[in-house]
């Protein structure tokens, strides 16, 4: 009986103090005066002990819930990082898949038309890698689209009454499911084109042993690698044209501004104000954009940038490949040492795959610059409508603002 009595004795205090905590809880969270007339020595009410004062605040006990909802926003953004990187990894890993089995499927094609047990046979193992490349590569791609048509779902969804921690669980996890699920066909992807360019060079190395062979092969790798050092020279033009004919825009766009703000100043125009500072701001928005595009791609194709520095790679690896091939027509004999031209021609197709790497960037840069052009120009026709004097600046072969690529300008990738 007494061990029972000192239980209820401890809960019924339990009881109290927690009353007095939930009490003062409240008290400090309220705005009111707090009721002391019960304070005292067995009833401590600590908003009414001396010397003491309690500052209401905004949490008022929500700490418990702020933290799980700060800690799942934090996670969601992570995620929605974590998704972008995987996507770029993956369209990556299957473009190199495709270029895998595509050099893969030309030396099988190659070494078949040299004929003969070896090459038939090493013809065979590289069409066969060449497929599971292929295949490897547009799985790698459809689980890359699926994920980021998951990921828009995710930014789609109406968070602005609330924030990043109310997510859908279920797009979280669904997110999650197509991230693993791209990573693992990602792997699959770049272990496809690893074999497939062993089988390629296996193809390669046994079509070396023959004359016929060797030339077809050499022939293919310099004729290929002068193709894209011709074309790398022209999208290094279209570039340089490019941000030449963004700085000459630009110089023209800051007259027509002045002519905005003349309009925007012009008590005779006050009703039309706030159209004048529209045309004017979305100007400046587009105009600060080209220029910003201009200036990343000016750092690629200046003489120090990467794209002339990966031609003049690509120039000194054909270089000593070309001579073997005109000392191959001259002899009608294989390469003297195999080994020797098996290396200088995995060099000229890797410095040609970096030169081709370069090249795409270029030719996005041009694209981009020439695309926010005629976003500019777009601002301007709205400037022009109401009757504001522009001067169009005179511009490079590669087309006035609006025209895109004009005549003579080859095209690039």
């Amino acid at each position: 009986m007494m061990y029972k009595g000192a239980v209820l004795v401890a809960a019924l205090i339990a009881t109290g103090n927690a009353a007095q905590l939930r009490h003062g809880k409240s008290a400090g969270c309220s705005s009111g005066e707090p009721d002391c007339s019960e304070h005292s020595k067995d009833k401590v009410l600590p908003p009414c002990m001396a010397d003491s004062q309690i500052v209401p605040g905004t949490d008022c006990g929500h700490v418990s819930k702020v933290v799980p909802k700060f800690m799942k926003s934090s996670a969601v953004g992570k995620l929605q990082g974590e998704a972008t990187n995987t996507i770029a990894t993956g369209d990556r890993a299957a473009a190199d898949a495709t270029d895998a089995a595509n050099a893969a499927k030309d030396a099988a094609e190659m070494a078949k038309a040299v004929g003969g047990k070896a090459a038939d046979g090493a013809a065979k193992d590289a069409e066969d890698a060449a497929k599971a490349a292929e295949k490897a590569s547009d799985e790698a791609s459809i689980a890359a689209g699926e994920l980021q048509t998951e990921l828009e779902q995710m930014k789609g969804t109406d968070l602005s009454e609330t924030g990043p921690y109310d997510m859908p669980e279920k797009n979280i996890q669904a997110t999650k499911k197509k991230k693993a699920n791209s990573l693992s066909k990602t792997a699959a992807a770049n272990s496809a084109a690893a074999t497939a360019l062993k089988e390629a060079s296996d193809a390669q190395e046994t079509m070396l042993k023959s004359a016929e062979g060797a030339l077809k092969l050499i022939s293919k790798i310099v004729k290929d690698t002068s193709a894209n050092i011709e074309l790398a020279k022209t999208l290094k033009q279209n570039a340089t044209w490019a941000v030449k004919d963004v700085a000459t825009l630009a110089k023209a766009v800051e007259e027509l501004k002045d002519e905005l703000d003349k309009k925007i100043n012009d008590k005779k125009h006050k009703d039309q104000k706030p159209v004048f500072q529209a045309i004017y701001d979305n100007l400046d928005r587009e105009m600060e954009g080209a220029k910003t595009a201009a200036t990343d791609l000016k750092a690629h194709v200046v003489d120090s940038g990467d794209l002339p520095a990966k031609i003049k790679k690509a120039e000194g690896k054909v270089e000593p490949i070309a001579t073997t091939e005109l000392e191959m027509k001259r002899t009608g004999l294989p390469p003297d040492n195999i080994g020797k031209s098996l290396g200088a021609v995995k060099e000229c197709e890797s410095s040609m795959k970096g030169l081709r790497a370069e090249m795409f960037t270029v030719d996005q840069g041009v694209k981009s610059c020439v695309k926010r052009m005629k976003r500019v120009g777009r601002q301007v026709e709205k400037a022009e409508s109401f009757d504001i004097p522009w001067a169009a600046p005179p511009m490079t072969p590669l087309g006035a603002i609006g025209a895109g690529k004009g005549a003579g300008v080859e095209k690039g990738l």
